[in-house]
């Protein structure tokens, strides 16, 4: 077994709790598949396997030493401001600038599925950011009268 533990390191994919489920973690190479392991079935301790993954992650094309990473994180506070706007009344609300972020997080759903590696973590963001965004939009249109309200039908 150890001399299997260096390898189980190197290699760039790794396979964790189901057979059918295989996490990508670094660049893709030919004939990869056949360096999928399976950590439990080789009987490598439980922190073993959790180190491997975690450096699996820190290494990977989407892992926290790319921007792949960090651009969505720093996009969390563009989130966090409309939801703070919330709050605030709808006349300071600016339509040009809402619908805006609407496109914006709209194009940016679609660069992150589309490119690769697939970007889950900015495909979140910018679809947490689509919905934010979209109920600002509503409240700014309901306030300058685009929107109105159905009023209750009683029977």
């Amino acid at each position: 077994m150890q001399n299997k533990l260096p390898v189980l390191f190197k290699s760039v994919y790794c396979m964790l709790d189901s057979p059918k489920i295989v996490y990508f973690f670094g660049e893709s190479d030919t004939g990869a598949a056949s360096k999928v392991k399976s950590l439990r079935n080789l009987g490598i301790p439980h922190s073993v396997s959790q180190m491997a993954t975690f450096k699996a992650f820190l290494n990977s094309p989407v892992g926290p030493k790319t921007t792949h990473f960090w651009g969505p994180v720093a996009n969390w506070g563009i989130i966090t401001a409309g939801i703070l706007d919330t709050q605030k009344p709808p006349d300071v609300i600016s339509g040009n600038m809402t619908s805006v972020m609407c496109v914006y997080s709209a194009l940016f759903m679609r660069f992150a599925w589309m490119v690769k590696p697939r970007n889950y973590f900015l495909l979140v963001t910018h679809a947490s950011n689509e919905t934010v965004q979209l109920y600002q939009l509503s409240r700014w249109a309901k306030a300058q009268g685009y929107l109105k309200q159905n009023p209750d039908k009683a029977a």
